[in-house]
């Protein structure tokens, strides 16, 4: 059957009306006709943007590059083990507007899923940057978890996965969510780490339900209920600031006491190890299965290890790989430039100025003077001992002589 019939089906499945055709860009959020949970779009070149989204084209289709898993599959698996895309995604007309001489992708797309036969589709073109916002997010928290917990991902991304079992992984699983709950001032809600809109409070119930295969943590209700009966029985439910809802220095030692006896039964009992390296978590990875492929996504890495271009543009702002949110809001005259222009330019202006491969490394703008007064490089120019945080500012002092552009 012709495009005619998929578009009419794409239409009727989402209970939608026929709008304007939107180009799609970083950030825009995917739906596939067989998966349960939708996912976001990732472009990885730079070669057309709109309000600093790069946008994307028919060939950016690849799994766990483009496309993230849509969790758990209506044909009885898992996406991420279930996809297969084809090589290119259809456009119901073609477009005049070409990437690197391929066609831009839009609104009006669909990408074939050959082994499910998986219809996905755009349900926004991601251009109000709030899937980039979103990928942000969930990047920089990825990247944190890859540098500050080396190895647990790994371990939580394996369905047979033991934190107990792992050498070295259960310190750092207990400095994971010791950390996080310290971020949170000590003081969280049970219910927040059902939040699956967290990344952070995502991955913690799935660290906890690892260290913790005592406790049902299926849903709120029936964790709250496991931790009511061991209060009772440990003597918490009589120690003042005890509250069953809340993760607070009481309940925090509860669980820790829990961890601690339930390593060393790891380590004594022959039968408990037994059981441990049998338990099987296929059933709790669909919801970490968003941060599980993004972690695929950074492990893979863009570029070298030492520079990797930035992948986490909004069009208002960059996060760095430290977390710190820089404003990179583009003048009302913004240009592109490919060699670096010095220090003088068009007053109330900005520039990116493109390095070899076409890829921003700069953005610069000009003061009401047109002196360059600020810079925000994206990159840490091969050298991370000096530039430990990409991207990053740089000011310019023009009270000397001559201008001075900070380190």
């Amino acid at each position: 059957m012709g495009w005619n019939w998929l578009t009419g089906f794409a239409n009727w499945f989402t209970g939608g009306e026929e709008k304007v055709s939107e180009e799609l860009v970083f950030g825009a959020r995917l739906r596939c006709s067989q998966g349960l949970q939708d996912t976001y779009l990732i472009v990885n070149h730079t070669y057309r943007e709109i309000e600093g989204l790069p946008v994307a084209c028919v060939l950016d289709r690849s799994k766990n590059s483009n496309i993230m898993p849509f969790g758990e599959c209506r044909q009885n698996g898992y996406c991420c083990d279930l996809m297969e895309l084809r090589t290119r995604w259809d456009n119901d007309k073609p477009q005049d507007t070409l990437i690197n001489g391929e066609e831009i992708i839009t609104t009006e797309s669909i990408l074939i899923c050959e082994r499910c036969g998986g219809m996905i589709w755009a349900v926004n073109s991601g251009q109000d940057g709030k899937g980039a916002e979103w990928l942000t997010k969930e990047l920089a928290f990825i990247e944190r978890m890859m540098r500050d917990y080396p190895g647990l991902l790994e371990v939580m991304n394996d369905p047979n996965g033991s934190i107990y079992l792992t050498e070295g992984m259960y310190d750092i699983a207990m400095k994971f969510l010791s950390d996080c709950w310290q971020n949170s001032g000590c003081n969280m809600d049970i219910i927040s780490l059902f939040n699956q809109s967290s990344p952070e409070s995502t991955m913690m119930r799935n660290v906890m339900e690892r260290l913790l295969p005592g406790f049902d943590m299926s849903g709120v209700d029936k964790f709250r209920d496991d931790l009511l009966m061991k209060g009772t029985e440990k003597g918490y439910d009589g120690v003042p600031g005890w509250n069953v809802d809340v993760l607070n220095q009481e309940m925090f030692s509860l669980l820790k006491e829990e961890c601690q006896t339930t390593k060393k039964r790891m380590e004594e009992d022959p039968f408990y190890r037994w059981q441990e390296e049998h338990r099987n978590f296929m059933y709790t990875l669909s919801d970490a299965a968003t941060i599980l492929s993004y972690h695929a996504v950074a492990n893979k890495g863009f570029g070298s290890q030492s520079e990797k271009p930035v992948r986490k543009v909004t069009g208002k702002k960059v996060v760095s790989n430290l977390g710190n949110e820089i404003d990179i809001t583009p003048s009302d005259n913004h240009t592109t430039v490919s060699k670096n222009p010095g220090p003088k330019g068009t007053p109330n202006s900005s520039i990116d100025i493109l390095d070899s491969q076409g890829n921003i490394s700069t953005r610069r703008w000009f003061d009401s003077n047109g002196n360059a007064s600020r810079d925000v490089d994206l990159t840490n120019h091969g050298n991370p001992k000096f530039h430990p945080e990409y991207p990053h500012v740089h000011r310019w002092d023009w009270s000397g002589s001559q201008p001075v552009r900070s380190k």
